[in-house]
């Protein structure tokens, strides 16, 4: 199936109420981003639903990368810019 991540939850729904997840049905998604679409209230339909990944998660590469953003986002300052003092600044228009 080729719909966008943020409807894949709802197309799933629909195919729930006229009883197509069943062990008979199997779906492929084009998305790459079914991994980030919570499926646990489709899980024990018995349909095989797949998709596609171009990142392998479980590399040692893809942990460290990962690891390191985490890092910057949660531990490191935003910027030694913004805590700059600029009350002392005079703003000369230019000509």
């Amino acid at each position: 199936m080729d719909v966008p991540r943020e409807n894949i939850h709802n197309v799933l729904k629909h195919a729930q109420q006229v009883e197509m997840l069943s062990e008979y049905h199997d779906y492929i998604f084009t998305s790459l981003d079914l991994h980030t679409v919570d499926l646990e209230e489709f899980q024990y339909g018995g349909t095989n639903i797949s998709s596609f990944s171009i990142i392998d998660q479980l590399t040692e590469d893809y942990q460290e990368i990962m690891k390191d953003w985490y890092f910057s986002q949660h531990y490191v300052q935003k910027s030694s810019f913004s805590s700059y003092d600029r009350s002392n600044e005079i703003l000369h228009p230019k000509v």
